[in-house]
């Protein structure tokens, strides 16, 4: 993973923009999952921000291989800069991100599932932002303990302690019935 990414920007910064735009499929499933998270509806503008931003800081990049970290790092904060200046009330982000897989479900299923959707979306929302950061970087962003610390400048205990309190926050609001 980290070699491909070392290729892709060793390639990128000698003018191959094919190499950049491997980037960009790569992760942006990632940048999505973390700015919905984070920012909900204006993911997609931040996400684009975040990809130009990454275009034209990559020589600045120290080490090719720590791609995806600095990345994130570039996406967590144009989501949190959003954040801060935003001035309308939040909207609950409709999901995290992608494509919704074809199932042969009924219009019942759908709109249950859909309700369900949008029950952990509005709980997350209603999570104090350290938690709903660590939620979103480790579920969506699937990133190690130890990278979420990194991201976050914390420990990986500090880490451990915001996600088990955020998963029981959300386990208070959603109730027995939901995962």
């Amino acid at each position: 993973m980290s070699d491909d990414d070392r290729e892709l920007v060793t390639r990128t910064l000698a003018g191959d923009r094919a190499a950049f735009e491997g980037l960009v499929r790569k992760y942006q499933g990632l940048a999505a999952a973390i700015a919905r998270g984070l920012a909900g509806h204006e993911a997609e503008d931040l996400v684009q921000e975040a990809f130009t931003q990454a275009w034209e800081s990559l020589a600045s990049l120290r080490d090719p291989a720590r791609f995806r970290s600095w990345f994130t790092g570039i996406v967590r904060s144009k989501s949190i800069d959003w954040l801060r200046h935003r001035r309308a009330s939040p909207e609950v982000p409709a999901g995290p991100g992608g494509p919704e897989p074809e199932t042969r479900e009924t219009p019942g299923d759908r709109m249950e599932r859909e309700e369900t959707v949008r029950r952990i979306w509005a709980a997350l929302d209603s999570l104090p932002h350290a938690y709903r950061e660590v939620i979103v970087l480790r579920h969506w962003g699937r990133l190690s303990y130890e990278d979420i610390a990194r991201e976050t400048a914390s420990t990986v205990p500090a880490v451990e302690s915001r996600l088990f309190r955020a998963r029981q926050a959300l386990k208070d609001l959603l109730g027995p019935d939901l995962p």
